[in-house]
């Protein structure tokens, strides 16, 4: 291995616009609640990221994530609101703000 290699350098990866997370978190959430059986299954894009930003309120306000619900009539499965928590953690990871 007599070549030198290039050092390897860090780059910092452009901010992405708000439709590219949108797009993130719809494709996330939409894979996550397919895990499971869904209370959602009719579930609009529009709808997932009303919930998803509402999430995201409701979190920096303080509230307990595993005690939100974001779905009228939603029921606890195995003691969690599974479609909640989908929404939830795809919210945290893509469109809510960093401190969330």
């Amino acid at each position: 291995m007599s070549e030198s290699a290039a050092p390897l350098v860090a780059e910092t990866p452009e901010p992405s616009s708000a439709e590219q997370l949108e797009a993130a978190f719809l494709a996330d959430v939409r894979d996550r609640i397919g895990k499971f059986t869904t209370q959602i299954p009719d579930a609009t894009d529009a709808q997932l990221l009303e919930a998803g930003y509402k999430a995201c309120d409701r979190i920096e306000s303080g509230e307990p994530s595993e005690d939100i619900s974001l779905i009228e009539g939603e029921t606890r499965t195995r003691g969690y609101y599974m479609d909640s928590g989908a929404i939830i953690t795809a919210a945290r990871v893509s469109i809510c703000s960093p401190s969330d």
